[in-house]
Parts: structure tokens; C-alpha cells; sequence
């Protein structure tokens, strides 16, 4: 009997190790969770094709490829060459080599891009209206090797799609659309990853602006909104987080972020929420919500999001973090001051990576969430300032780019600068093999990288 059982359980064990081992195909099949182990190092590749002009707003890893998209037309060879790319191009990983049967004509931007559910497919969002001379209003699925549209999936939508994030088949989008497939759908929907038919059990529409307002010291400001500025979806598959410049998501008042379980067939808004707009914490005022970029830790415990508009924090030239967990009210469990614009934001389980217009943030000397409130001297620490005065040593110099303390938010001893920049990073994602980035310059650690950069592990 006791043998009997051995072999049950042996056979069971082998089979569950098999299964284990199995490889993931077709809807099912996901990137692998941004795990590098540690910074990426501090010098770019600098032997790739260049985007010289323009502007590179989002990028992916596609299998051995890397993805760019934005607003450009050609890339330059490293014999001079110049080969015309239509606001999309795609590099070999391992070799920098244009990928060169990858050649898709759109007639607009380019504002995020995904890899696809099936190897070798990738999604693109952003304002265009056709691809390849056909229709496709906003979203489009491509095949990465021949550029030509992956037939069957259609996702039309009215405006701007500027996120995306996937889990199986749900593919969730976010932006400033309200109707996606000629349905009503707010800023945010979900859609199928192979057809792009619109979920008729999601609609959690994200409306009103809370893009204008006052903040405690009186200075106004009014900005774009309401839009959904990120979706990430946590490792499980049951939590959606919504970083957008709304006023309401799905009815229910939530600014700056959201929380959604999407763990059965209809999603329902949680009660986690932040506070860190409301009037009480601003002296009765109603401030804007300035955030431009967020994402999630690989393990789904933490957000963080990226402001701008003006020295003042917690609210502005900021990078906050929450914690995922809790279906209350949530207090940040960092906020760091970079005293300028914050644009792109990355999180692997090494670093929070961020980018912008400052040239300064705080140090592993800082201590404690709002240090520097409210602001001090008209800014004396924007990137005209020439030195740190009355904050150091809590602060360190870092042009445009760097790298955060996930525990922390203190910055970490990496610094390759964005050196030529004018607006700054505006771009940054991590991806298996590293990190990406798009700025408005040419020199990353004074290398010429062109309009983007790729930080490689390998």
C-alpha cells in the first residue's frame, strides 16, 4: 500500500515537473518580469544604428529584437547610411543589426509599444490612423517579421492610445480615447490580445479633469486630462493599477491612481486610494494632478509615478511610491524630490530608473518623505543652477537620469547622464535583457547613442 502510494505520488510529482517545464505558447506566453538582479551598467550600447532626429516615446524586447516607436523617419547605419523608418524600427539584441524586412508605414505617432501574445507579433498605440495604407485607427498588432498587420485583430479607437499592459489574452489600454470598436469606453478599456474585440463586462470609465487646479503656495496650473497615463497589471492576474490625471474611475473618486480587481468576470474599483490631492492636505485647495509616468515592481507590491510642473513637492518634481497592497486609504512609502520635471520611470527589482529635466535628487544621505517642503529659493536647483548650496550633502548631481533605492527612493551610485539633452529623458522601460531610453539628445555617458539608448545586461 505504502508503495502504491510512493509511485501515485512519484508519477504525480513527474508529471507536475513536466508540466512546469513545458514551454508557454501562443495567448499565454508573457515577457519574462523585468528581474535583473542588479543596476544595469552604466554605459550604453553605442555601436547600434541611431534615430538622429525626432523623438522615441516607448520601446519593448520582442523575443531577440528590441522595438522603438515615436515620431521619426529614418535611422543611420554605422557606415553613414541612411534607411527611412516610419516612426517604428526594430534592432537584434544581441547584434544592434537593423531588422530590415521590419519596415510598417504609419501616418502618425508612435506612443507605446508591447510585445504581441504569439512570438514574434508586437502592438503598437499611439495617434495614428493607418498602417501600411489601410485603416487602423490607434492600435494595431504587426507581425515583427514581415511588418504587415496580424490578421483577425482589429481595435479601433477615437484618440490617442498611450499604455498598454497584458496578462493571457486581456490586453488592458488606456489613453485618451472614449470609444474603442465604436463602443463607449472612457480612457480605459479592455480588449482581446487576438481579435481586439472589446470585453463587454469591462467598462470602468476614468472622466473628469483633475488636470487644473492651485496648489498650496497659489500657483496654478492646468495641464492635459482627464487621460490614462500607465496600466500594469500585477503578477497574479487579478489586480489592475490605473495611473491617470482623472477625477473618477468608475464612478468612484480616485485621483492620481487606481486599483482594480479583475479577478472575476466583472471588475470592481477596491477602496484603495490616496490622499495626497485632497483638499486637507493642500490648505483647502484643490491641486492638479501633474503625473506623467508609472509602473510596478516585478513582484506587483510597488507603484511609482513620475510629476511635473514646478518644485513642490510631495505633488510636484516628484517620484512617489505606494504600496499595491491594502484596499484603503494608502500612504506613499517614499517620495523623492528631483527639483525639476520628472518624465520617464522604470522599475525593475534593482532599481527605480528615472528620467526627466532635473539635475538633482536626493542622496543615501536624505532622510524622510518630504524633506525639502515646501520649496526653497525659487529653485535653485533646476539644471541652471551650477551647485547644490544649503542641501548638500543631501543631494547628488544627476543630468536627467537616475537611478532610485526601491526601499528608498535615495538614488543609487549610477550615473550615466543624459549629457546633451535639452527636454530631457522622456522615455524608460525595463525589459529582460536591460533598459531602454529616449531622450531629445545624442550622448548618453558621452557616448553618441542618437534620439535612444539601450543599457545591456549582457
Amino acid at each position: 500500500m505504502k508503495k502504491s502510494i510512493f509511485v501515485a505520488l512519484s508519477g504525480a510529482l513527474l508529471a507536475l515537473t513536466a508540466a512546469l517545464l513545458t514551454p508557454v505558447t501562443g495567448a499565454d506566453a508573457v515577457e519574462p518580469m523585468p528581474v535583473h538582479g542588479t543596476v544595469v551598467p552604466v554605459k550604453p550600447e553605442r555601436t547600434w544604428p541611431k534615430i538622429t532626429t525626432g523623438v522615441v516615446n516607448g520601446g519593448d524586447q520582442v523575443g531577440d529584437y528590441i522595438v522603438y516607436g515615436g515620431s521619426f523617419t529614418s535611422v543611420t547605419l554605422a557606415d553613414g547610411t541612411v534607411v527611412p523608418r516610419s516612426n517604428v524600427v526594430a534592432f537584434n539584441v544581441n547584434t544592434g543589426a537593423l531588422l530590415t524586412t521590419f519596415a510598417p508605414t504609419l501616418d502618425g505617432v508612435v506612443s507605446v509599444v508591447e510585445a504581441g501574445d504569439v512570438p514574434g507579433t508586437v502592438y503598437l498605440g499611439g495617434k495614428f490612423k493607418n498602417v501600411n495604407g489601410q485603416a487602423a485607427r490607434r492600435l494595431v498588432k504587426l507581425d515583427l517579421t514581415t511588418g504587415q498587420r496580424v490578421a483577425g485583430f482589429t481595435a479601433n479607437t477615437d484618440a490617442e492610445v498611450k499604455t498598454i499592459a497584458r496578462k493571457g489574452d486581456r490586453l488592458f489600454i488606456g489613453g485618451e480615447f472614449t470609444v474603442v470598436n465604436g463602443l463607449s469606453r472612457s480612457r480605459l478599456a479592455e480588449v482581446s490580445a487576438a481579435t481586439g474585440a472589446v470585453n463587454a463586462n469591462f467598462d470602468v470609465p476614468v472622466t473628469g479633469s483633475r488636470a487644473t487646479g492651485c496648489r498650496q503656495d497659489g500657483w496654478c496650473g492646468t495641464m492635459s486630462g482627464p487621460v490614462v497615463r500607465a496600466v500594469r497589471v500585477t503578477p497574479d492576474g487579478n489586480t489592475l493599477m490605473v495611473i491617470h490625471r482623472g477625477d473618477k474611475v468608475g464612478g468612484q473618486t480616485r485621483w492620481g491612481a487606481a486599483k482594480i480587481d479583475i479577478s472575476g468576470p466583472v471588475p470592481v474599483v477596491t477602496g484603495w486610494r490616496t490622499n495626497l490631492w485632497d483638499q486637507a492636505q493642500n490648505n483647502g485647495r484643490t491641486d492638479f494632478v501633474g503625473i506623467v509616468e508609472g509602473d510596478m515592481s516585478p513582484d506587483g507590491s510597488m507603484i511609482a509615478f513620475s510629476n511635473i510642473i514646478g518644485n513642490f513637492p510631495p505633488l510636484h518634481d516628484t517620484v512617489v511610491a505606494l504600496p499595491v497592497a491594502g484596499d484603503g486609504l494608502v500612504s506613499p512609502l517614499w517620495v523623492t524630490q528631483n527639483f525639476d520635471s520628472t518624465y520617464g520611470l522604470a522599475i525593475s527589482d534593482a532599481a527605480v530608473y528615472v528620467g526627466g529635466h532635473f539635475c538633482w535628487t536626493e542622496g543615501p544621505l536624505s532622510v524622510g518623505a518630504g524633506l525639502y517642503w515646501p520649496g526653497y529659493a525659487g529653485n535653485q536647483y533646476s539644471c541652471t543652477a551650477t551647485s547644490g548650496s544649503v542641501f548638500q550633502p543631501k543631494t547628488v548631481y544627476r543630468y536627467h537620469l537616475a537611478a532610485l533605492n526601491p526601499a528608498t527612493g535615495q538614488a543609487l551610485d549610477w550615473n550615466p547622464g543624459s549629457n546633451n539633452s535639452n527636454n530631457g529623458v522622456n522615455f524608460l522601460r525595463t525589459v529582460p535583457r536591460g533598459l531602454l531610453l529616449g531622450h531629445d539628445g545624442t550622448r548618453v555617458y558621452q557616448l553618441n547613442v542618437g534620439r535612444a539608448a539601450f543599457f545591456d545586461l549582457q
